[in-house]
């Protein structure tokens, strides 16, 4: 084996350095839509909860009585 070193040419290293930003550009799209799909999943498990909570007030129950975990605590359980 032997102890010496390539150096990549300016043509590899233009690639390299084309693929690298491709890749920066994923990943930042990929942490855009990251945290669309967080803001979107928080909403709909708000809206699920009032629809339970509307549902017990159609049920005519006390609320007290039936327990509805809250996001926070999924949330928590969750991750």
């Amino acid at each position: 084996m032997s102890n010496r070193q390539v150096k990549p040419s300016a043509s590899q290293l233009s690639r390299l350095e084309k693929r690298l930003e491709q890749i920066e550009a994923q990943v930042k799209d990929l942490l855009r839509e990251n945290h669309k799909m967080k803001m979107d999943l928080k909403f709909f498990e708000l809206m699920l909860l009032e629809e339970y909570h509307l549902l017990i007030q159609l049920l005519g129950r006390e609320q007290n009585k039936l327990y509805i975990q809250s996001v926070r605590n999924q949330r928590n359980h969750g991750e």
